[in-house]
């Protein structure tokens, strides 16, 4: 009767294992990690940067930014991951180059309206390189902390950058297309540029981060794991993970 009992706790061993750890660990099979905003962010970036390339004094920005897609479309057909991430920060580095271009022959211009232009010019095409080196699946892989940084940078720096461009190149087509006057576009340009502002942060600056770290997966299958079939908490919105912390946030609304 003994060896009978001993026998049977033996087969039942396996058994005895908590059944809602095993359903929580195939509950949610693991998914590898990518950028899941692009749809938000497309939106605000495509925009502004066809006006910067089309409405540029001269073609060398789009001459620049074309030579660079096919040059990386050839990089990622060979198969070169580390060749095509450095070709896409070298391409951003000669575009940002090009948009010197054909801004110095207009000698009414200031140098402090052309340090704006550019400035803000370049900010959008480093949102550009962003963008494309978080469409990388091995980025988060290898370097997760640098795949979080791209991200933040991204949702915290696109919303200024866009509007910008925007605002420049909406009163340039209200001065040369509808006849305004300069004055009138100049003092129109503050409330286009509150209202571009306005939109670009409600679509991306508040997006969920698509990046957890590997304590914070562990710490919720954990939590799964112990629940013994409670149904799952809902979570509050402050415990979301944000592309944005708070602090950023704050800093950000001082710079508004």
């Amino acid at each position: 009767a003994h060896g009978v009992g001993v026998g049977g706790n033996l087969a039942s061993a396996p058994t005895n294992l908590s059944p809602t750890s095993t359903t929580a660990a195939h509950a949610r099979p693991m998914q590898p990690p990518r950028y899941h905003h692009n749809k938000s962010t497309a939106p605000v970036l495509l925009p502004p940067l066809i006006c910067l390339l089309l409405f540029h004094p001269t073609p060398h920005p789009l001459i620049a930014m074309l030579f660079t897609t096919l040059v990386l479309y050839g990089l990622d057909l060979a198969n070169m991951r580390d060749g095509t991430a450095l070709g896409v920060w070298l391409g951003f580095a000669i575009s940002s180059i090009t948009l010197l271009s054909g801004l110095w022959d207009d000698a009414s211009v200031r140098l402090a309206t052309i340090m704006a232009r550019v400035s803000s010019s370049v900010l959008l095409l480093f949102c550009l390189a962003c963008w494309e080196t978080l469409q990388f699946q091995w980025i988060y892989k290898d370097t997760p902390s640098f795949a979080v940084a791209m991200e933040r940078m991204l949702h915290s720096v696109l919303p200024l950058a866009a509007s910008s461009v925007m605002t420049y190149h909406s009163a340039v087509v209200v001065v040369d297309i509808l006849g305004m006057g300069t004055e009138t576009a100049a003092a129109a340009c503050p409330f286009v540029f509150l209202l571009c502002l306005a939109v670009a942060s409600s679509i991306c600056a508040t997006a969920d981060s698509s990046f957890i770290s590997a304590s914070q997966d562990e710490a919720e299958a954990m939590t799964h794991s112990h629940d013994d079939g409670a149904r799952p908490k809902k979570k509050k919105s402050s415990n979301m993970r944000r592309a944005i912390s708070p602090s950023d946030g704050a800093i950000l609304s001082l710079m508004m």
